[in-house]
C-alpha cells in the first residue's frame, strides 16, 4: 500500500488578491508561510519518505518549508503544475467576467467543455497529471509520500479516481490553501479516499 498525502499550496499573494494564476505565479503571503509551517509541524510524525512538488513557485515554496521542517527531500515535477489559464492569468475575477462574459459564464457551468483563450483545456490538464500521479505512486509501494500541487490539479485527480463527471464536481469541491487530502493506494491502483480538504491543523 502507498499512502498519498496530497497538499494544495499555501496562500499566495494572488490568492489574496483574487487574481487568476495558472502558470504565472506570486509569492506566498505571510499567512501562507505560517500555514506552511503549521502543516509541516502536523506532518512531522507521518513517516513521509519523499516530497514531490509542482515546479511553480507557490507550490515549491510550500514544499520547501515542509522539507526544511521535517528533513525530507523534494523532487520537482513540472506535470503537477496548475492548469494554464492563458489570457486570464494575472487578471482579477471581476475583470475576467467583464471582458470574457460568455466564456467566463461557461467556465463555471461546463468547465470541461470550455477553453480559455490561449489556455489549457481540462482534458489536457487531465492527460498530463494522471500519468504523473501514477508514476509517483507506483514508485513508492509500502511508503508514505507527499505531493504539493494546486486546487485544479487536486480536483481533477479526485474526479478521475471517483469516476465523476468533471462538470458535476469541478466547482463543488473546496480545496483550501495548505489543505491535506489523504489516499491509500493498493495493487492495480485500487484506492481509498480517507480525508479531503483537511485544514484543522491551521487553527
Amino acid at each position: 500500500m502507498t499512502k498519498l498525502l496530497l497538499i494544495r499550496h499555501a496562500q499566495s499573494l494572488w490568492n489574496l488578491e483574487n487574481k487568476a494564476q495558472g502558470h504565472l505565479d506570486s509569492p506566498l503571503t505571510d499567512l501562507g508561510v505560517k500555514q506552511s509551517k503549521l502543516l509541516a509541524n502536523y506532518l512531522k510524525d507521518k513517516n513521509i519518505c519523499k516530497i514531490y512538488s509542482s515546479n511553480l513557485g507557490r507550490a515549491l515554496s510550500t514544499a520547501k518549508i515542509i522539507s526544511k521542517n521535517i528533513g525530507i527531500s523534494i523532487e520537482e515535477v513540472a506535470d503537477l503544475r496548475e492548469i494554464m489559464l492563458g489570457e486570464w492569468e494575472g487578471m482579477v475575477g471581476e475583470e475576467i467576467a467583464n471582458k470574457y462574459k460568455d466564456i467566463y459564464h461557461n467556465w463555471f457551468r461546463y468547465p470541461s467543455k470550455t477553453l480559455i483563450p490561449q489556455g489549457e483545456s481540462i482534458e489536457e490538464l487531465r492527460k498530463r497529471i494522471i500519468p504523473a500521479f501514477y508514476n509517483i505512486i507506483n514508485k513508492h509501494d509500502g511508503e508514505t509520500i507527499a505531493v504539493v500541487s494546486h486546487g485544479g490539479v487536486i480536483v481533477t485527480f479526485v474526479a478521475h479516481l471517483l469516476k465523476v463527471n468533471l462538470d458535476n464536481i469541478y466547482w463543488k469541491l473546496e480545496i483550501s490553501n495548505a489543505s491535506l487530502s489523504i489516499m491509500d493506494f493498493y495493487e492495480n491502483n485500487h484506492f481509498r479516499l480517507l480525508t479531503l480538504n483537511n485544514t484543522f491543523y491551521l487553527y
